[in-house]
């Protein structure tokens, strides 16, 4: 499907960058010997709609259960991948209302990730719909300052402990569009006697503020380690992290559990964009940092 934009029809944002620079991103085998640059310009969008769900994990022991990657990616008419969108979603097997209980979890967490409002995406409400918008709008403009694989607003799912008693995942997002990215990084932890999600005092053996002293000793002294010759940066990264943890309790933390510790996921907090983590040891208390997290892209 071709699309004609007059220049009054031309969104805000591909007026400043000015017209020239758009003209001159369409290929010339794309562009009409009657073309104006003062008249319009013709942009190529190919919005299909490919869903292909696959797995991408498998368990049979202690808990049955997949990871299966929901994929609403968006291919071109001739089968090229212009926007990579998925979650994915753990299914646990057998007929138990804990069973029940953690699917629908996982379920209403995918439903609200691509049609409603989740803390794991990074287009606000209804993302489907406006990454859709954004690719199929934007393909030959974005494509042009960057790679065509470089729309991307994902959810990958992994399982870090499963026992009888405890299962527990962390979710990695991950955004970008243009050369401009983020990601963040999530955890649930569930009682395999309920099926509720279990906050994390369950595993910490001290209180709340003892807990946050730990965290904010640790991270500053990194700030010092990473910046020792920035006072003045240090001392303003150490007042907006002391602001942002006298505001949390122990819900507020997003964690996952490995058997052995604890991983806190401090997202924006240390960095400007991305995903903070520290391990707290089960048994001693101990705090040590880790590197980001990373990912498959």
């Amino acid at each position: 499907m071709t699309i004609r934009y007059t220049l009054q029809e031309f969104p805000e944002y591909v007026q400043t960058d000015g017209i020239e620079q758009v003209y001159e991103s369409i290929p010339a085998c794309e562009k009409s010997d009657d073309m104006s640059i003062d008249q319009y310009v013709e942009i190529v969008i190919p919005p299909i709609d490919v869903q292909k769900n696959v797995i991408v994990f498998e368990s049979e022991y202690p808990v049955p259960l997949v990871i299966e990657r929901v994929d609403r990616s968006i291919l071109s008419e001739e089968g090229t991948l212009v926007g990579t969108t998925y979650f994915d979603k753990p299914i646990l097997f057998g007929e138990s209302g804990v069973a029940d209980r953690i699917n629908a979890y996982f379920e209403n967490n995918c439903h609200d990730f691509f049609f409603g409002e989740s803390r794991m995406n990074f287009y606000g409400s209804r993302v489907y719909d406006v990454f859709e918008d954004k690719v199929n709008k934007n393909l030959e403009l974005l494509f042009s300052f960057a790679k065509q694989d470089s729309f991307y607003n994902t959810v990958e799912t992994q399982l870090t402990h499963s026992s009888d008693e405890l299962l527990s995942f962390v979710n990695k997002t991950y955004w970008t569009v243009g050369g401009v990215s983020t990601h963040y990084c999530y955890g649930v932890t569930f009682d395999m006697t309920s099926g509720e999600s279990i906050e994390l005092d369950r595993f910490i053996g001290v209180d709340i503020n003892q807990f946050r002293e730990s965290i904010e000793s640790l991270i500053t002294k990194r700030f010092y380690e990473w910046n020792g010759e920035y006072e003045d940066y240090i001392a303003l990264k150490c007042e907006e992290l002391n602001i942002a943890l006298a505001n949390m309790g122990f819900s507020d933390f997003e964690y996952y559990y490995d058997g052995d510790a604890i991983y806190l996921l401090l997202n924006s907090m240390v960095f400007t964009s991305g995903c903070y983590i520290i391990r707290w040891d089960i048994s001693t208390g101990e705090l040590s940092d880790r590197e980001q997290m990373f990912f498959t892209q």
